[in-house]
Formats: C-alpha cells, structure tokens, sequence
C-alpha cells in the first residue's frame, strides 16, 4: 500500500506544472551537500579528500544534486 501511495505522489509530483525557484533548489542542494558532508566524515573521511578521490568539486556536487533537489522540493510542496 505504501508503494502505491508513494508512486501515486511521485507521478502528481512528475505532472505538476509549477516553477520553483532557483534559490530554493540551491538551498536544498546545498543542504543535501552538507548531508553528505557529515555521513563522509562520520566514515572518517574529510570532503578535501572525498573531492580529491573522485575528481569533483563542492560546486560541481551541487550541480549534480540540483535535480534531486528539485524532486524533493516538489514532493513537499
């Protein structure tokens, strides 16, 4: 049941014709990249070397969560 509910929410979300705002999706992207900031360190790595590792950059992680951010974004409102 809850599978369906979550795919009911997800294919409304999929259909809604609403603009977010930039702003928004940056604070949420940033907020996931501070999310993944603190799981790395609890892993006992630092983003310096997590960034160093794969090549990326804070602004460029961010560009890559913006799309799930907005999803997110959608889903609450």
């Amino acid at each position: 049941k809850q599978k369906r509910e979550d795919q009911s929410v997800e294919q409304a979300v999929a259909n809604a014709e609403m603009d977010i705002p930039e702003a928004m999706i940056s604070f949420q992207s940033r907020q996931m990249v501070d999310d993944f900031a603190r799981r790395i360190m609890q892993q006992g790595m630092t983003m310096e070397q997590y960034f160093q590792f794969t090549g990326l950059s804070e602004e460029k992680m961010m560009e890559e969560f913006k799309p799930e951010a907005e999803k997110r974004i959608r889903t609450r409102l």
